[in-house]
């Protein structure tokens, strides 16, 4: 009976495994973002592939990191907030 349960224990510490390793290979793939977010009250020419909220007064940009890059560097922005809570992230980052 103890031998019974044994090998049930290592057919399942076997699939643990390899479920493990297929997992870690599906996250080295997967492309790493670093969501943020830029507060401004300037103009903004060209938002790239942001997602930009706000008209006149304060706007709220949400995108990837090189996006927010590209558009604060082009819009040579002075009076703004960057926040990002995670760097290089597996999420999907839903704009």
């Amino acid at each position: 009976m103890d031998n019974l349960i044994r090998k049930g224990w290592r057919k399942i510490n076997d699939r643990i495994g390899k479920v493990k390793k297929k997992l870690y290979s599906l996250l080295q793939m997967l492309k790493k973002t670093t969501p943020v977010e830029l507060y401004t009250d300037e103009e903004i020419v060209n938002s790239y592939s942001c997602k930009v909220i706000g008209k006149d007064g304060v706007k709220i940009v949400f995108g990837n990191w090189e996006e927010i890059e590209k558009l604060y560097l082009k819009n040579n922005l002075k009076n703004y907030h960057l926040k990002n809570d995670r760097r290089n992230s597996e999420y999907l980052c839903w704009i």
